[in-house]
Parts: C-alpha cells; structure tokens; sequence
C-alpha cells in the first residue's frame, strides 16, 4: 500500500518547475526529462508514477502525460 508521504512527494515532483541546464531539461528530483516533438517545438511533460497515485490523481496533476492518455482511454475518453 502506498502511504500518504509517497503521494505528497510525487505530487510536488509532478507541480514543481522544471530546470533547464544547457540541453537538458529536468524534474525537481535531478531525473532528465525527454522532449517530445509536437508541431515543430518541443514540449517537456514529467511522467508520473502509476505506481503511486489514482487514476484521478493522474488527470489532475499530469493531464498532459501519456499515462494520463492511457487512463482515459481505459475510460473510454477519448
């Protein structure tokens, strides 16, 4: 089971900003964030940990992300 202090950290990873050093981009715990190419201009989403929060919690904090993709698809959203 997941407990209250691993939500409360993956979410602040999740809202945090990310920081920019030379060409990489990175989340607020140091991990490399790969950009995806969208329209000509890159575009930095932060992956959340499915481990960790609800599918709820994913579409609140992470809409953007592909497991965000996943849970909508799974809800027939999309």
């Amino acid at each position: 089971m997941v407990n209250d202090n691993s939500k409360t950290v993956e979410i602040n990873r999740l809202k945090s900003p990310l920081k920019y050093d030379d060409y990489k981009v990175y989340d607020s715990h140091g991990n490399e964030i790969k950009g995806v190419e969208t329209f000509s201009k890159l575009q930095y989403v932060i992956e959340p940990d499915s481990n960790i929060l609800s599918d709820d919690e994913i579409l609140e904090y992470a809409p953007n992300s592909k497991e965000a993709a996943k849970v909508r698809l799974r809800r027939g959203v999309g």
